[in-house]
């Protein structure tokens, strides 16, 4: 009588033991999809701001263009890059200038920097497109 209660609680505890493995599987598996889902939340999110920089950049290349072409006025200092010339077209998005090659008078290559939060993209046209 002794042996066979002993041997049904070898069995419980076997049991306990297999549903404990089977339990701590399901919950790797559930954590590992978890940090893979928030990883693509969080990249779906960095390509919105990717665009809305790439559209800053392109914003400031016609601002750019305009100047240079109808204005013919010199890019002024405060839209240099250089010079912290950040234009706001939002509260997250601006962009800036550079003048790669020329002078701000004469530009030859000019590059716009877009920025939202901490994402950049920028596009550089040079004197043939000018």
């Amino acid at each position: 009588m002794l042996q066979i209660k002993k041997q049904k609680n070898q069995k419980g505890a076997v049991s306990l033991l297999l549903v404990i493995l089977i339990l701590s599987g399901i919950l790797i598996i559930a954590l590992s999809v978890s940090k893979i889902v928030l990883r693509e939340i969080q990249m779906t999110a960095q390509i919105s701001e990717s665009v809305r920089a790439y559209q800053a950049a392109d914003t400031g290349i016609e601002w750019a263009l305009y100047q240079i072409i109808k204005v013919k006025q010199p890019i002024p200092a405060e839209r240099l890059c250089n010079n912290n010339g950040w234009t706001s077209l939002d509260n997250q998005t601006a962009y800036c200038l550079e003048i790669t090659n020329g002078t701000p008078q004469v530009p030859k290559a000019v590059k716009a920097i877009g920025r939202v939060n901490k994402v950049r993209r920028a596009i550089e046209i040079e004197e043939k497109a000018i």
